[in-house]
């Protein structure tokens, strides 16, 4: 217990000394390895949780995002690689939109016990500025994102952040969250309809999907907006999609693309067929 606290008590005091480097040096190097302290020392903690003071772990946690953040709006930060951070056995995903304007990264936070506790940021520039959001409300803590499929409806561009939620080892959900930015702001775009519900997200269960599943992406006929249905059977991909929006309009669409959801051994996701 004694030798504990003493790796315990150096591990506080070497985190202090480096985030004061942190903060004198705004070099994005210097940056990233600080990031890559915290995340290392969060699963040290982890393998000794019994011993673990939770404050502590929780400034770590806060402390991440900050400097992610500082990171991520610095000039150069869009392009920033974050070799070191992604190495695999630290567990900091990244994945980056077709047009190079967003990327949203992923990181396994090591306190969420049998379920993997993920916490997600969002990177957007536009013309003039870089910003950063954090996405960690009750629907996104859990999902690993690691993919972005995007789509064009009118002058509005839609980004489909696609992942896993690991909420047994057994049962992984497929997750698609929907955002688009404007005015300064990441927004939710309620495309998903499933049954007679429309929201933001679709997550479907690794343990009650059937096979053969798939969800299809389709454009109203005045070329505005973006659907996405969620179809129980493949064959249905071919019938005509007739959707509700909440004010119980009817829309006929033409499909611009097919989501396929792929399953294997203790895994599941939605694949483009683009990518197929």
């Amino acid at each position: 217990m004694k030798k504990i606290k003493y790796i315990f008590c150096i591990v506080l005091c070497f985190g202090a000394v480096e985030v004061t480097i942190a903060q004198s040096d705004n070099n994005l190097p210097s940056l990233e390895k600080q990031l890559c302290f915290i995340q290392d020392t969060l699963y040290t903690l982890r393998q000794n949780y019994p011993y673990t003071n939770d404050d502590y772990c929780d400034s770590l946690q806060n402390r991440f995002s900050i400097l992610l953040e500082e990171l991520c709006t610095a000039d150069k930060g869009m392009k920033y690689d974050f070799r070191e951070l992604r190495k695999k056995e630290r567990q900091f995903i990244m994945a980056v939109s077709t047009d190079g304007d967003m990327r949203v990264f992923s990181r396994n936070t090591y306190f969420g016990g049998s379920m993997p506790l993920f916490a997600s940021y969002i990177q957007y520039k536009d013309k003039e500025h870089t910003y950063f959001f954090n996405i960690n409300n009750d629907n996104d803590m859990g999902v690993c994102y690691d993919t972005i499929y995007s789509i064009q409806a009118s002058d509005k561009r839609y980004y489909l952040l696609s992942g896993t939620s690991q909420i047994a080892t057994a049962y992984p959900l497929a997750v698609m969250k929907a955002v688009s930015f404007a005015n300064r702001e990441l927004k939710k775009e309620t495309i998903f309809v499933s049954g007679n519900q429309q929201k933001d997200y679709l997550s479907i269960s690794y343990r009650f999907a059937e096979d053969n599943i798939d969800a299809r992406l389709f454009i109203g006929n005045n070329f505005t907006f973006p659907r996405i249905v969620y179809l129980g059977k493949q064959k249905e991909i071919l019938k005509p999609v007739v959707v509700k929006n909440k004010d119980d309009t009817e829309y006929v669409g033409r499909e611009i693309e097919v989501y396929k959801l792929e399953r294997n051994k203790y895994e599941i996701k939605f694949i483009s067929n683009n990518e197929r």
